[in-house]
């Protein structure tokens, strides 16, 4: 398994756009480490918008630990791979974005309009778990195809008008669940880091170098940077080795 992430100040005065990467485990989790990829954006229209985005992505981890600690026992318990898949798939449908938006709210004063988008990819047990709230792009690029994997929220032609992000009062996030291969490339972005490049000036660009390579994500900006001036973020998680699970007589099994 394989991150990376990068982060680009355009020409905007203040960088919105945020990333992050974790790799979690807690003691019931011998079977597989948590693999996660997030990417916020702040709308620039949204008072103190950087701090609401990077808030939220701390938000998002905070809670997914809590989540860990909280279901330990019930992971150490499960009767299966497919029972332990569920419980994350649960959380991170139903609860995380929620939860992150709940504690936004709380922590801006209540007259002070906030907002920011929140995407996130989650690699465990041979699982992909996805949710977003606003219009932040989650790619899977399998092979050299990028696939974009949620509904953007914002207004058909009018990017900087967005129909859902964090920090309304009520969100209605998009979650997304699917098996990984090896090779599979998770790639989470602000909008600014895909500018208006369609799936195939975006595999293209991709396909260059490889992913361990310093430069990767920067080829990407590079040429977004053509039809836009927004700040840029993105990380990407690559599917390129092997998770071992121990099953109840102790013997190692390949996932992947």
């Amino acid at each position: 398994m394989y991150f990376s992430s990068q982060k680009r100040i355009n020409r905007r005065p203040r960088m919105e756009d945020d990333c992050r990467c974790a790799q979690l485990r807690t003691k019931g989790m011998f079977f597989s480490d948590l693999f996660i990829i997030a990417v916020a954006d702040g709308v620039g229209q949204c008072a103190r918008s950087d701090e609401a985005a990077s808030l939220a992505l701390l938000y998002f981890f905070q809670d997914c630990l809590r989540f860990l600690f909280e279901e330990e026992e019930a992971f150490a318990g499960a009767a299966d791979a497919a029972a332990r898949k569920q419980l994350i798939g649960q959380w991170c449908e139903t609860q995380a974005l929620q939860n992150v938006n709940r504690q936004l709210l709380a922590t801006f004063p209540p007259d002070e309009r906030i907002g920011t988008t929140l995407s996130a990819a989650i690699a465990f047990d041979g699982q992909a778990f996805l949710c977003a709230a606003g219009d932040s792009p989650v790619y899977l690029l399998r092979g050299d195809v990028p696939e974009r994997q949620l509904e953007l929220d914002h207004l058909e032609g009018r990017r900087s008008m967005l129909t859902q992000c964090l920090g309304m009062p009520d969100i209605l996030p998009h979650y997304k669940s699917f098996p990984l291969q090896t090779g599979d490339l998770l790639l989470a972005g602000s909008d600014g880091a895909f500018g208006t490049l369609d799936d195939d000036a975006i595999g293209t660009c991709l396909a260059q170098g490889h992913v361990q390579e310093r430069g990767y994500l920067l080829r990407l900006f590079d040429e977004a940077a053509r039809e836009t001036e927004d700040n840029q973020a993105a990380a990407l998680l690559c599917i390129d080795g092997l998770w071992q699970t121990l099953d109840e007589r102790g013997n190692s099994d390949e996932l992947i």
